[in-house]
């Protein structure tokens, strides 16, 4: 494999064969239009670090095996003799580096545009509120959708327009992929903005914004939090390139947390954001995400320890870690609440 540079993409130049080689010797999951295997740029990288058992299928490779995409790493894997541009639409930020314009990454949403908004009567309803009562409130704000088996989580612009969506399978089974969790492939990772109690997505440009690892992650952390402090999810646990770009693009110019389910995960993230000029810090946590201590504390009793913890301005050194004075155990005690709607 041959590293090169293809408007603007890392990408990986692959020899005839090299990508079916991944497909046919790798431990697959195969959907309709591609197959997920085990990115082996991630790979390396992980082991270079002394982690040796990296399995996340991340890499989508289409059906004929000319091209791929990672959605972890971005990189593009393409094959020496394929013309990858009839194959996917590279969109890029084009202009110099003093004048940038900004190219939001879309893709094709048919697939939640025919899907049916997530009631109480139908399945994803039944499915939503038995795994959190407290997202019986955010059906509507955030537009959620239900297509059997899975609910539709979709990405809305500042126009309110749907670029990207992403599955959450109810029943794992019965998804092709075998994963709780699908991301259709898309040449940028894109940020997972959680709309305002009224639906709108009105990003707050002065305000403090936190950043969490996952969809649902961060629509529970939305309903602790409000409207007053915006909440996005990396979908992952480090942010790319892309990512910063579109929340400097998005204007954030409060201070932003990073609230992964370990704090050594969100300092990772905060030296990552500091490195491209955005003012940021971590909420301290110790293995239990947004969702998790939401149901484990109730609502009112989880905003008032986040929100004292947002007063207090916790500073970190992201070089060496210390234990946090306040980590989750310590400073949360259980609560038993009653839960009605």
């Amino acid at each position: 494999m041959q590293w090169l540079k293809l408007d603007g993409y890392e990408t990986i130049e692959c020899e005839k064969g090299e990508l079916q080689s991944l497909v046919d010797h790798e431990d697959v999951q195969e959907g309709e239009e591609f197959i997920r295997c085990v990115c082996p740029r991630c790979k390396e990288r992980n082991e270079r670090r002394g982690e040796l058992t990296y399995d996340k299928k991340n890499l989508s490779i289409n059906k004929d095996c000319t091209w791929g995409k990672c959605f972890r790493c971005e990189a593009v894997f393409k094959d020496k003799l394929a013309e990858l541009s009839r194959d996917i639409n590279l969109e890029v930020l084009v202009g110099d580096k003093s004048d940038r314009k900004f190219e939001l990454c879309r893709i094709d949403t048919k697939a939640y545009d025919s899907a049916v908004f997530i009631s109480s009567e139908n399945e994803g309803g039944a499915y939503m509120h038995n795994r959190n009562p407290f997202y019986n409130i955010s059906r509507n704000f955030c537009k959620l959708k239900f297509k059997e088996p899975k609910i539709i989580i979709p990405y809305f612009d500042l126009y309110q327009k749907p670029y990207y969506y992403q599955f959450r399978y109810i029943d794992v089974s019965k998804s092709p992929t075998g994963s709780k969790y699908f991301n259709p492939p898309i040449d940028k990772k894109p940020v997972y903005i959680v709309p305002n109690f009224d639906g709108r997505i009105c990003w707050n440009t002065g305000n403090t914004t936190i950043l969490v690892e996952g969809a649902l992650t961060a629509i529970a952390l939305k309903l602790v939090v409000g409207d007053s402090t915006n909440v996005a999810a990396l979908l992952g646990k480090v942010p790319t390139l892309y990512q910063i770009q579109l929340l400097k693009y998005l204007g954030v110019l409060g201070k932003v947390y990073s609230m992964m389910d370990e704090s050594e995960l969100s300092k990772v993230v905060v030296k990552k954001l500091r490195s491209e000029g955005i003012k940021s810090d971590i909420i301290p946590s110790s293995g239990a995400d947004s969702e998790e201590m939401l149901l484990q504390y109730g609502l009112p009793e989880f905003q008032k320890r986040i929100n004292s913890i947002l007063d207090m301005g916790i500073r970190v050194n992201v070089n060496k870690i210390h234990k946090p004075r306040l980590c989750r155990t310590e400073m949360m005690k259980p609560v038993k609440i009653a839960v009605s709607f």
